[in-house]
């Protein structure tokens, strides 16, 4: 309960879902009965759980022992008990699932077949060309409004984004979310990022599209430079989960599902063929607004087989070079 003034309401949910795997384990325990062997215990069985017939990630166990140790530290803090188990010994369970799964750049085959079958879209064209052309988080390009377009300029400003906001009843159990309007996800967040005429181009087809519907709509306001871009059908803030359910079943009925396509994954695609066509990270770093570059390297890149062959070739060739190797002949 100490947290909720001091988190997001998103963040507060996590705790809930981590802290009813504990309430379920040690209800009835007294916290001074809580010992490092209990605790590994409980921890190892988490790592042997199945839920959906999957076993639980390592994202959702790190996020049980978490709250466990905030607040058995908490606990130490009020003198309810003398010292904190977790720091005697307790060690995070390897899981059956160990690593996340790691998202990375559509595959250049795979890309053209996914776009050419968005690009028939009139609701998803538009939102994707900007998750692909951008490199935008999926909340900041819902949060955008024609006012953060400068055509003469060719910018686009980035500076805030749509967010889930959940509503708890008097147990901290989650009962409703809304979108809201937030800011970005780091003060890196706020950018402008450089955009083409081809985005331009698809944003006012957009534009024209949404314009053609209001025409036949009796209840359609007039639309300004205030209104966000991607709206709901009735005028309203989207909200990041409804949208991704909506596409999701797009991508089913079109027979895509099979390739794992999210709205990350443009992310992943548009910093992978940044980095692939030479361009230095600093500034890949900041066109994804990123708070640190360490995150850009190791995160939202993958390198193709191919590219791993053409550095090497090169390396071979300047080598060749500097050691006046006959006919430029690859090393040995």
């Amino acid at each position: 309960m100490y947290k909720k003034p001091t988190v997001s309401s998103v963040t507060l949910e996590n705790y809930h879902y981590s802290f009813l795997h504990i309430q379920r384990e040690f209800t009835g325990v007294n916290i001074e009965d809580l010992t490092p062997l209990r605790i590994q215990r409980f921890l190892n069985k988490l790592s042997l759980t199945k839920h959906n017939g999957n076993f639980l990630s390592k994202r959702t166990i790190e996020g049980v022992y978490g709250v466990l140790n905030q607040a058995l530290k908490m606990a130490v803090k009020q003198k309810i008990i003398p010292v904190n188990p977790i720091d005697e010994g307790v060690l995070m369970p390897k899981t059956k699932q160990t690593t996340l799964k790691k998202q990375k750049a559509i595959p250049k085959e795979i890309c053209k077949e996914v776009m050419d079958v968005i690009n028939q879209s009139p609701t998803y064209k538009p939102i994707i060309t900007v998750l692909f052309r951008t490199g935008l988080r999926i909340g900041e390009a819902m949060a955008l409004k024609w006012r953060d377009i400068d055509r003469e300029k060719m910018l686009l400003h980035v500076n805030k984004a749509i967010t889930s906001e959940v509503e708890f009843d008097e147990n901290l159990n989650p009962i409703s979310r809304k979108a809201v309007v937030g800011k970005g996800k780091t003060a890196a967040s706020i950018r402008d990022v450089t955009i083409s005429d081809e985005l331009l181009r698809v944003l006012d087809e957009w534009k024209d599209h949404k314009n053609s519907q209001d025409k036949k709509s009796k209840t359609a306001k007039p639309k300004s430079d205030d209104d966000f871009i991607f709206i709901t059908k009735i005028g309203g803030i989207r909200r990041y989960d409804c949208f991704r359910s909506q596409f999701t079943r797009f991508l089913k009925e079109k027979c895509l599902e099979k390739y794992g396509i999210t709205f990350h994954r443009f992310r992943h695609t548009f910093a992978t063929m940044l980095m692939e066509q030479g361009i230095n990270p600093r500034v890949v770093q900041e066109l994804l607004g990123h708070r640190d570059i360490a995150t850009t390297l190791g995160i939202y890149t993958s390198v193709s087989t191919e590219n791993m062959e053409n550095a090497t070739n090169k390396f071979n060739t300047a080598l060749n070079e500097l050691l006046n190797c006959e006919k430029g002949e690859p090393l040995k």
